[in-house]
């Protein structure tokens, strides 16, 4: 090691023992797919050389010590708390804008060079790239990783006038942001190609974040959310040099191939609620323009039966009247016929109507002789 190396003192700190032995809730969680350094974790095969660029509060480094790792590192904060011992080969003070990863580490070689949340903090982000590669074996790889600066909450936190990762670790703002497109250019210009890229995800515009109610309003949480890296927190790259013997991504751990497996299946069940809630929102468009259709009937039908009831009535009117005038006019023939009864019964009783009663039979005898002839 260079002579500017600086070693990890001893501590014999039983807390910090006991995180190494896996007895304490301070290790890193492996489980958490959202969690830059988790994934970082599982981009690295088992018993590999790895330099960590900005080891933070030891999490990692020591999940990679657990993984058989032999474990170089940086510490750019010499505030943070010291490692267990055991933890680094060796450990270096330095700011990685003016180091030379080949110079300090004298020469070595690695197979990975991790760099989680350092790469806003180096003043030239492409020549520091290009030294990560400078020290990787013939099959090694870069695993970096950095916050998104298209991440909604970032933007609230800019449109609100909060200092976006002000409180990561105490440590001061970066020195610049990324996004994806600034990324990858990044990475280009320092004459690396990518393997690999994952990205962790945040829901800092959900109503079930802890995240402070907005004084934007919700059609500017609305219009940062239709922004396509808005859910992005960090992008996780492997990088590796032009002609890498490693042409293929490096085979992730079981853990991390859980990871990809339950963030795709986290991906469909998105995909499904959306095609699901889409299908509820049809359903309930047609169901209510159904039941429009049912009132529109049900009026009709009404209107129709109220129309139907006043020809009835009118029509019963109508048949009461005429049976009336009926049962007038024939009792208006009745009486006359009864009054033509009374006359001929008048007739019938006089004496002229008896004595003349021979001659009218003999006149009708004489008519009926003188018809036959």
């Amino acid at each position: 090691m260079s002579a500017a190396s600086q070693k990890a003192p001893e501590n014999n700190d039983p807390e910090r023992d006991a995180v190494r032995t896996g007895q304490s809730s301070t290790e890193l969680d492996l489980s958490n797919i959202d969690d830059p350094e988790a994934i970082a974790v599982g981009l690295v095969r088992p018993a590999s050389t790895v330099a960590v660029v900005g080891v933070g509060d030891g999490k990692l480094p020591e999940a990679l010590v657990r993984l058989g790792c032999q474990v170089w590192g940086i510490k750019t904060d010499k505030e943070l708390s010291e490692p267990p011992p055991g933890t680094y080969r060796d450990l270096l003070f330095a700011d990685p804008s003016d180091l030379d990863l080949a110079t300090g580490f004298s020469g070595l070689r690695f197979d990975v060079v991790v760099v989680v949340n350092t790469l806003g903090y180096v003043r030239d982000p492409v020549a520091f790239l290009a030294g990560c590669g400078d020290v990787l074996s013939e099959d090694g790889y870069v695993v970096v990783s950095v916050p998104n600066v298209a991440y909604a909450g970032v933007q609230m936190d800019l449109l609100e006038g909060r200092l976006p990762y002000g409180q990561c670790g105490g440590r001061e703002l970066p020195a610049r942001f990324f996004d994806r497109a600034s990324l990858l250019t990044t990475v280009e210009r320092a004459g690396l190609c990518r393997l690999s890229e994952t990205t962790t995800l945040g829901h800092p515009l959900n109503a079930s974040s802890s995240r402070p109610p907005s004084v934007l309003g919700a059609r500017v949480a609305a219009a940062l959310a239709d922004h396509p890296e808005s859910s992005v927190e960090h992008f996780v790259l492997t990088l590796a040099r032009p002609g890498c013997k490693l042409s293929e991504p490096p085979p992730m751990l079981p853990l991390a191939h859980l990871h990809a497996r339950f963030r795709a299946l986290r991906q469909d069940q998105e995909r499904i609620a959306a095609w699901a809630d889409g299908e509820v929102s049809t359903i309930r468009e047609e169901s209510a323009e159904r039941e429009r259709s049912f009132k529109e009937m049900a009026a009709k039908l009404s209107g129709l039966e109220s129309r139907l009831a006043q020809v009835a009535a009118q029509f019963e009117l109508e048949l009461q009247a005429r049976l009336a005038s009926a049962f007038e006019e024939t009792e208006s023939v009745r009486k006359d016929l009864d009054a033509l009864r009374n006359e001929l019964s008048a007739v019938y009783a006089t004496k002229t109507f008896r004595y003349t009663t021979s001659l009218r039979k003999l006149y009708a005898a004489l008519r009926s002789h003188g018809s036959s002839r």
